[in-house]
């Protein structure tokens, strides 16, 4: 009588371009065109605040030290989300959407600020001629006619190149001239809006890319450091293009086209990503998915509200193999083994193993890394013990 035990179906052929995954290039436009978003708009942005909203060179260089930093502590956020919840992919993704919010958010610039000043009781507004470092400072009368102006002594008055035209003095004490400054505050809201969004936004996306292109590759791959060298040349290649254009456009042509361009970059980024998602081969997808489905109120579920409580006690990985060979993977811990709804998860997992005749081959590391560890608990004992029980054949993911 003929054997039915059904034989193991081959592993799938890894598709490749280049000799590196698929996904690899997929990443490396995605982060291309997010650098190219990221930068083109860093790179306006102190004359932006400086030039556009008046903002003193203190309070610029604050908002923009300030903004700098909270992008990359926000990747400690970004990732964390992901490893416990979302998985790489749902965060990319979710990261993408608020840059682009965030960077077309930024095109709405308005008329700006304005600085009035009220020479023999009619006002006059100070201004610029232009965009950038080469601008120069003149002074605006209600008909148009405008002159040119230099501040001296310090700041403490200002010399009017054809005050004659004007009807004015060739110099003013500006300590005794009254001064404001009129600021469109829907706009000033505006910015800062986009300025958050963009900063939870890099911090979604920025975190777990780079993830993602690590989980391209099993342990110990030797193409894995020169697949990190390619995606770096794509962060590159976005700075390189964004300082170019982005620069030009909103230095010649208006802020908003530079800031447009940048939005539009990240818009590229996006709909490459979600178009081509599938070529990451499940690499990136959530630890639970079905822990995101959970109601929390409503219609509302853990994955759209992200009212996720975070637990410090522990840290663990887990990945779903798309070859669907065994139900669960064992473990890999790092930090307190001793959480009972983890550990209640790793021995259901290496249950699962046992059952299917199968187990990850990072089961071998797991024993020494738990025989390590300080516990009595009876659970604790009971995963341990069942892990070393087996004697099943190990696989790689």
């Amino acid at each position: 009588m003929a054997d039915s035990t059904p034989l193991p179906l081959a592993p799938t052929p890894e598709r490749t371009i280049l000799g590196h995954p698929r996904g690899l290039l997929i990443l490396f436009l995605t982060e291309m065109w997010e650098r190219f978003s990221y930068y083109g708009m860093r790179g306006l942005l102190i004359i932006y605040l400086t030039q556009h909203f008046l903002f003193s060179d203190e309070r610029s260089a604050v908002i923009y030290g300030a903004y700098t930093a909270l992008v990359y502590i926000m990747t400690i956020i970004g990732g964390t989300l992901a490893d416990r919840y979302l998985g790489s992919r749902k965060a990319v993704t979710f990261g993408a959407c608020l840059l682009v919010l965030g960077h077309f958010g930024m095109a709405f610039e308005g008329e700006g600020s304005k600085e009035l000043i009220t020479i023999n009781g009619t006002e006059y507004e100070l201004t610029l001629d232009g965009r950038g470092g080469d601008a120069n400072q003149i002074i605006v009368a209600s008909d148009g006619t405008s002159s040119a102006v230099n501040y001296l002594e310090g700041g403490s008055r200002l010399a009017i190149a054809s005050g004659a035209k004007m009807n004015l003095p060739s110099e003013i004490d500006l300590e005794t001239t009254t001064r404001r400054i009129v600021t469109e505050e829907t706009y000033k809201n505006i910015l800062f809006l986009s300025l958050s969004l963009i900063i939870a936004g890099v911090g979604f996306l920025k975190a777990n890319i780079s993830t993602i292109v690590g989980a391209l590759y099993g342990e110990g791959d030797p193409r894995r450091d020169s697949g990190f060298t390619i995606f770096y040349m794509g962060i590159n290649m976005g700075s390189l293009l964004a300082t170019t254009f982005c620069g030009y456009l909103g230095i010649v042509h208006g802020w908003k086209y530079g800031f447009g361009l940048a939005g539009i970059g990240m818009i590229i980024g996006l709909v490459i990503f979600l178009r081509y998602n599938t070529w990451l081969e499940g690499k990136a997808e959530p630890p639970d998915p079905e822990k995101l489905k959970e109601r929390l109120f409503g219609l509302i579920n853990i994955e759209t509200a992200f009212l996720c409580e975070l637990n410090d006690n522990y840290y663990y990985e887990s990945r779903d193999d798309r070859s669907k060979t065994f139900a669960g993977e064992t473990m890999c811990f790092y930090g307190n083994l001793r959480s009972k709804e983890i550990l209640e998860t790793a021995l259901e997992s290496a249950r699962q193993r046992i059952t299917l005749g199968v187990m990850h081959a990072r089961g071998e590391s797991i024993v020494g890394r738990m025989t390590d560890m300080m516990g009595e608990d009876e659970l604790y004992d009971e995963v341990l013990e069942c892990i070393i029980a087996y004697d099943g054949p190990f696989t790689s993911v």
